[in-house]
């Protein structure tokens, strides 16, 4: 995994500080060393980035190259896509009684769950660790969204409203597979086979 803070003081890696902290360019030193502490971070230890799923691990593979430069973006993954995995990483740790999405996706992978950092702590501000493992855990449920996400609510794991809470400008495809899940009624007249994925 890329290193986000600095293993020797936990200052975030900002190389733009570098030439900020010195007025004379010439002893700025490298970019790859921290600005705070002048580590460097090519020495630092590097971690393999842990994988819970095959095909999880390919959906997020494709949806890095999906950004890479010369690259055109194909339909099956775009902006919405992202912006609709930021959405379901956030439900992931929301504190609310009803908001078990997170522990739904790890009984059904069949792993533990890492200790994520306490308070109200958005997404970009967690370790890389903490936004990898969410990651890994919406791509789960990306792989087949729908019928992931009905068994999920169908669980009782989360709530409909929750799954739009605070999500402006939400695509109109992740819109009308939510608003499936607005009558709780519902949950009595679905297959209970839907648990099964």
């Amino acid at each position: 995994m890329l290193l986000d803070r600095c293993p020797a003081c936990g200052a975030a890696v900002a190389v733009h500080r570098l030439d900020m902290r010195e007025q004379d360019l010439d002893v700025a030193g490298f970019m790859s060393c921290c600005h705070a502490c002048g580590l460097d971070l090519r020495t630092a230890p590097t971690a393999v980035p842990p994988t819970y799923d095959v095909q999880t691990t390919m959906l997020l593979r494709q949806a890095s190259q999906a950004l890479a430069p010369a690259r055109e973006m194909c339909s099956a993954w775009n902006l919405d896509s992202y912006s609709v995995m930021h959405q379901l990483c956030r439900t992931m740790t929301a504190r609310y009684e009803h908001a078990r999405l997170r522990h739904f996706v790890l009984d059904k992978l069949g792993f533990a769950d890492i200790h994520l950092t306490d308070g109200h702590t958005s997404f970009e501000m967690r370790p890389i660790e903490q936004r990898h493992h969410l990651m890994q855990l919406c791509a789960w449920l990306f792989v087949d969204l729908e019928p992931r996400l009905c068994a999920a609510w169908y669980s009782g794991a989360i709530r409909y409203n929750l799954l739009l809470k605070d999500f402006r400008d939400a695509p109109v495809w992740y819109v009308d597979i939510v608003s499936k899940l607005s009558n709780w009624r519902d949950r009595g007249r679905l297959s209970p086979t839907i648990l099964a994925n």
